[in-house]
């Protein structure tokens, strides 16, 4: 099985790729929650397309995007699935793809349900080590029918959803029309907190409560 599309030979990403401008600063890793409704190709076969390469291969930092979480609503995933370039594991479970090949790919065929959804973690010393010396690279999605002709996007490359990795360690994420017209697109993405951001969010509201208490008995006293 083989796709008839591969990323990331697209002008729209040039410059996130390049990183023009950029200033080099270290981050965590990246964690994004992906919800794609596919309630218009319910019931057709066709399949879903991860690939995950780099602008140029050997000239991009080590990027490792995993993917987790797969769940499918009203749909059935068939038990034939390809794989292309550094690409391990499979769907519903855990899948890794490294940005190590030129071309990097997961291809699963599928009855489309209502939706389905994952979680993404992009990780390495491309995002949390950057330098701006070396070109980025881009995880894609795309829905195809069983003629690999692309679905639900206006893309000319034919993803329902990018998100490109720049040389500086910043991300871009797009996503694209359905249709002509601008019908909205079937992909809604949230960031996840990182762990320690929910753990500081925690100790401020605790903080808050704390001290809203503190004031609350103060008040009392001064009766």
């Amino acid at each position: 099985m083989k796709a008839r599309y591969h990323f990331p030979a697209m002008a729209a990403l040039v410059l996130a790729l390049s990183g023009v401008g950029a200033q080099s600063a270290a981050r965590a890793d990246f964690q994004y929650r992906v919800v794609v409704d596919t309630t218009s190709l319910r019931g057709t076969e066709g399949s879903l397309d991860f690939q995950f390469n780099p602008a140029a291969a050997g000239n991009a930092l080590p990027i490792t995007a995993k993917i987790s979480n797969f769940a499918l609503t009203g749909g059935t995933l068939a038990s034939t699935s390809s794989r292309t370039g550094n690409t391990t594991g499979s769907l519903p479970g855990s899948l890794t793809l490294l940005n190590g090949s030129a071309t990097n790919e997961f291809q699963a065929d599928l009855t489309f349900g209502r939706s389905f959804s994952f979680d993404t973690t992009l990780t390495g010393a491309g995002v949390n080590n950057p330098s701006p010396g070396f070109l980025g690279s881009v995880f894609t999605l795309s829905l195809q029918d069983l003629g690999f002709s692309p679905k639900l996007t206006t893309d000319p490359a034919g993803s329902v959803l990018s998100i490109a990795l720049r040389p500086n360690g910043s991300s871009v994420v797009s996503t694209f029309a359905s249709g002509p017209n601008g019908l909205p697109s079937v992909v809604t993405v949230s960031a996840v907190p990182e762990p320690a951001s929910c753990l500081l969010l925690g100790l401020g509201m605790a903080g808050l409560v704390a001290s809203g208490i503190g004031r609350r008995r103060v008040g009392v006293a001064r009766v």
